[in-house]
């Protein structure tokens, strides 16, 4: 099964005061049309879709980020989406760029929004657990948080009522693998433009010890696509897409895209 990866949008970000709406927007389809011709299994969003303070471009964003997860949906393509530290609203509600998208999920089947942490079973044998970024009003221990979620059995099955005994035997199947979905601060890597020309919130380690255990690591937030590997023990390399567009003048030397990851 291939994943079609993408991460950190901006689809509302101006370089030097030229909007780069066209640009992106242009990536993303080729993204989704990517996806749709190679009948992908699934496909990953981590991250930046937008600030929310950029007035109708934020809006706008909020809708391509809707219309592209219906086509998939309509596509049967399972997407998962996570929120960045360009996302959130730091006004205390939680609330983020991808809110109306997560509003709009449940009229698409197929179709999954971590505005929080959340363990999503997407599909029979790979759990998606997502790491987002959140907002000061919502502290978080990221460690503490990915070794609660982390999955010790198989998954409850849609509609098990877990209030009355499992109907669905999710304590005698064996745990699937999990693919860490994150946008994250990651200590050890060189910071490029995402944190000096376009910094936003605070940093959230991400949690290295809680995720050993993942089968992937695929990790938003920095734009130049790589792979970085954790310290020793602490499991496989994280899997760095980088942004769709050159975004600013230091990213002149990034290889701009999307990824396709085979997870078996």
């Amino acid at each position: 099964m291939e994943l079609v990866i993408t991460s950190d949008w901006h689809s509302d970000w101006s370089t030097y005061g030229v909007p780069r709406w066209r640009d992106v927007e242009r990536a993303v389809y080729a993204s989704v049309e990517h996806a749709v011709n190679i009948g992908a299994g699934g496909y990953l969003f981590g991250g930046d879709l937008a600030d929310p303070d950029t007035g109708g471009a934020s809006y706008r964003s909020s809708g391509l980020a809707i219309d592209v997860a219906a086509h998939l949906s309509k596509a049967k393509i399972p997407s998962v989406w996570i929120r960045g530290n360009h996302d959130v609203y730091e006004d205390g509600s939680g609330a983020s760029t991808l809110t109306p998208l997560a509003m709009a999920a449940k009229h698409f089947p197929g179709v999954y929004v971590a505005e929080e942490p959340r363990l999503f079973g997407v599909w029979k044998d790979l759990a998606v657990l997502c790491l987002p970024f959140m907002p000061v009003s919502h502290g978080v221990d990221m460690e503490l948080t990915a070794d609660v979620l982390w999955p010790e059995s198989g998954l409850h099955s849609p509609g098990c009522d877990l209030e009355k005994e499992c109907s669905c035997g999710a304590s005698e199947k064996p745990p699937p693998r999990v693919l860490v979905l994150s946008h994250l601060t990651v200590p050890g890597i060189h910071p490029g433009t995402e944190t000096t020309e376009m910094p936003r919130g605070r940093e959230i380690l991400y949690p290295f010890t809680a995720t050993r255990r993942a089968a992937f690591r695929v990790q938003g937030h920095y734009h130049e696509r790589q792979l970085f590997s954790p310290p020793p023990g602490e499991g496989v390399e994280l899997i760095i897409p980088g942004s769709l567009a050159r975004l600013a003048f230091g990213e002149e030397d990034h290889e701009p895209g999307f990824l396709v990851l085979d997870v078996g």
